[in-house]
């Protein structure tokens, strides 16, 4: 999209439910906390469980960066100084994440 609104690209069409939009440091993605893999087939809707994603501007490459039973939202970015400390999930290098748990009601940050 550009400044002025116009030119908008529609990214995901998931029929979940897709929001809190951050950009990756890259400037080339977007890092977004969605419920698409948490659909019950039961009762037919997305559950509660958001997981963070990662998607080029372009709509292509999705990429699910979290992979746990808490909800997961609010991504925010900040680049990174290099390091030898091991990150929890595989989240890209230049990459640190802070999200918030539902189950401790704590921010919790993901990266390396």
């Amino acid at each position: 999209m550009d400044s002025d609104g116009s030119n908008k690209t529609r990214l995901t069409r998931n029929g979940a439910t897709n929001w809190a939009p951050s950009w990756h440091p890259d400037g080339k993605r977007i890092i977004f906390s969605s419920n698409m893999d948490d659909w019950h087939e039961d009762i037919r809707k997305f559950g509660h469980n958001f997981e963070l994603y990662m998607i080029n501007i372009d709509g292509t490459g999705l990429e699910r960066i979290t992979y746990n039973n808490t909800f997961d939202s609010f991504p925010c970015s900040r680049r990174m100084e290099r390091s030898s400390r091991s990150a929890p999930t595989e989240i890209p290098k230049s990459l640190a994440l802070r999200t918030y748990s539902s189950q401790t009601g704590l921010n919790e940050a993901h990266g390396a």
